[in-house]
């Protein structure tokens, strides 16, 4: 399932090539 990038906050748990990942922090870079 994708998500967008916005929808990423701490706390979600990701799955990524097989693996779990928690997010632990985000940043928001102005392009």
């Amino acid at each position: 399932m994708k998500i967008n990038g916005n929808q990423i906050k701490p706390g979600n748990v990701l799955e990524h090539n097989g693996q779990l990942w928690a997010v632990v922090k985000t940043d928001h870079v102005k392009p």
